[in-house]
């Protein structure tokens, strides 16, 4: 099980914590897959349980009408005994103490149906419960009704879901599908597919045209899909489609306007961003992110003024607006009035004390400057706003990192190790501080680890690689170092030595999941079946349920004597990442001398049985 939803931009993941309620996919009819997940995916989006969201319990399973299809998210009712059975065998996390699961027949034709419940995990104690009758016209009000009912009979509540009360079936199931296909997915790294989920939620607004939800979601998904890390022009270019086509179908919604000029900001259309930005101010004056489309099309054709007129406006009606007062500082130094930049970005910082692009801003300015003032009082601001988050005080170093600023970058990084020893972020913050620091070392260690890890590398490159690993290792004292000496020595099948490496690295930088997950392995080859459980069972509660940590995991259960336990770690590793060849080689291991039946027919027993496929 895996708790999954929309991605947020951290600098590094937080630490793994048991979910307080989860939410099981829901039953549906064969012909329907998917809508329960969507459905389920909804709940996750909005529900909330003392603050924190309710998770989505991602099974995967295989169907057993379908036995050479890969193993795919389980759909089904989940009564209380089936959740012990699934949190026993290390199927479900043990520590939650709420679970909502239920059924779905979506209304074709004569009517459709709804049964939720809410269970003790603990006691499979009934908290409330719900059956509703659903009909075309009025399917968004009954399944709204619905989910906050049960919610509310285990103290949840469900925030904005309301927005999709109005909602016919035809538009509901397109919303349905839609957050199918946006909910993460592990074995991608992102979503399951934005292109299609954009696709239903253009179907839902031209169903709805007037309602709030899918212009709203669909303008998200479309920014996230052109505006991320990893996007291209040809997918920037097909968000810019999917917005085109609702704007036409839904012309009065801010939102789809909103996204589009932004769009066509990030591909250069500086004339068609800012006709859409004046359009929808002309609709709605009162929206700044319009204001902030303006100014950034004029900004593209070197209309700095007519920026300036722009983000004027803007703030005159949005004083207080984020977004806007970034933007207000980005033209005020491009016009030259630093001061007043520098004054618009502390007036963000001053609302909001960890805004990232106002602190990205202002080490850019004091990079200009050469100020190590301003950016030591960066630093001071946020550990005033948030004196323990090291996350912080790492993403002010990236930027001060980004702008040159090398020297207080390396302060920064160097006060994350202080701030939070023994995590991911402390191990982060070291190899970015040894890249700094020492470039030429640093680029020496990842050519040895490309080397160590090539197929063609031979028994004496090997033997050469080994000596330079631990040379570099001896004279950088850094987990990088070390780790790259034990990757050499696990190749050339070292294994005592390579245990060395590791532990130095862990010694170096306790947190760094990566490396208990290569010393949980070399344990296995060292037959310390015990000490690989330990570094396994601690790269899980740094990293997550991972595939590469699953992994391991799986093969330290097995080492141990537990094999039922680690062959169904192993069955959801693969199902997360069916084409790592990692996973699948410590899958013909596991099988070896024999093994009846397989690994994967054992791990996904009990779910078979739950859902009778």
């Amino acid at each position: 099980m895996r708790a999954a939803g929309r991605m947020d931009s951290v600098p590094m993941p937080s630490p793994k914590v048991e979910p307080t309620a989860v939410v099981v996919p829901f039953g549906v009819p064969n012909e329907r897959r998917g809508l329960g997940l969507g459905l389920a995916a909804l709940v996750h989006g909005f529900a909330r349980l003392h603050g924190e969201s309710v998770a989505l319990a991602q099974i995967f399973g295989k169907r057993q009408d379908e036995p050479d299809a890969a193993p795919g998210p389980v759909e089904a009712f989940i009564p209380p005994n089936a959740w012990r059975d699934l949190a026993g065998q290390g199927s479900a996390p043990a520590d939650v103490k709420i679970v909502l699961t239920g059924s779905f027949e979506p209304p074709d034709g004569s009517g459709g149906m709804l049964k939720l419940i809410a269970f003790d995990a603990r006691d499979g104690t009934m908290r409330s419960q719900v059956d509703v009758h659903l009909d075309g016209d009025r399917a968004g009000e009954a399944i709204v009704d619905a989910v906050q009912t049960v919610c509310s009979g285990f103290g949840g509540e469900t925030g904005e879901l309301s927005a999709l009360r109005d909602l016919s079936w035809d538009a509901m199931e397109s919303v349905l599908r839609a957050e199918r296909c946006a909910l993460h997915d592990p074995s991608r790294g992102g979503p399951h597919d934005r292109l299609a989920a954009m696709l239903h939620l253009g179907r839902a607004i031209e169903e709805a045209p007037g309602s709030r939800y899918p212009a709203g979601r669909l303008a998200v998904i479309a920014l996230d899909t052109a505006l991320g890390p990893a996007s291209d022009r040809r997918i920037a270019e097909a968000a810019v489609r999917a917005v085109m086509r609702a704007v036409a179908d839904a012309p009065d919604q801010p939102d789809l306007l909103e996204a589009m000029g932004a769009l066509q900001v990030r591909l250069g259309h500086s004339l068609e961003a800012e006709a859409t930005a004046l359009a929808g101010i002309a609709r709605d004056a009162s929206r700044p992110r319009l204001y902030v489309v303006l100014s950034e099309a004029r900004r593209a054709r070197g209309d700095v003024e007519g920026a300036k007129r722009a983000v004027q406006e803007g703030v005159a009606r949005a004083p207080k607006d984020s977004y806007l007062g970034v933007e207000h500082g980005t033209v005020l130094a491009l016009t030259g009035d630093l001061a007043g930049a520098e004054r618009a970005w502390l007036d963000v910082l001053s609302r909001e004390p960890l805004y990232p692009s106002a602190y990205t801003s202002l080490a850019s300015l004091a990079s200009k400057r050469g100020d190590a003032m301003m950016a030591q009082m960066l630093v001071d601001q946020a550990l005033a706003g948030k004196p323990e988050d090291a996350g912080a005080v790492l993403a002010l170093a990236q930027s001060l990192a980004q702008t040159g600023d090398a020297r207080e970058a390396i302060a920064s990084y160097a006060r994350v190790e202080s701030m939070a020893p023994r995590t991911q972020i402390a191990a982060e913050a070291q190899r970015a501080r040894f890249a700094l620091k020492e470039p030429m070392a640093s680029q020496e260690v990842d050519s040895l680890i490309r080397a160590a890890t090539a197929a063609g590398t031979d028994a004496r490159a090997l033997d050469a690689l080994s000596v330079r690993a631990r040379r570099l290792a001896m004279e950088h004292a850094t987990w990088v170092a070390w780790h790259a000496f034990g990757l050499v020595e696990r190749r050339r099948g070292a294994w005592a030595s390579a245990r060395e490496a590791l532990v130095s690295a862990l010694a170096a930088s306790e947190g760094c999941s990566v490396v208990h997950v290569d010393l949980a392995r070399t344990y296995v080859k060292l037959g310390d079946a015990e000490a690989a459980v330990r570094h396994a069972e601690r790269a899980v509660a740094i990293e997550g349920e991972t595939p590469r940590v699953l992994g391991a995991l799986a093969e330290a259960r097995v080492a141990a004597g537990t094999r039922a336990a680690g062959e169904a770690l192993l069955a959801r590793a693969i199902a997360l990442a069916p084409d790592d060849t990692e996973l699948r080689e410590i899958d013909a291991t596991l099988r070896r001398p024999s093994r009846a039946p397989g690994m994967v027919a054992r791990a996904r027993e009990a779910i078979a049985k739950i859902t009778g496929r």
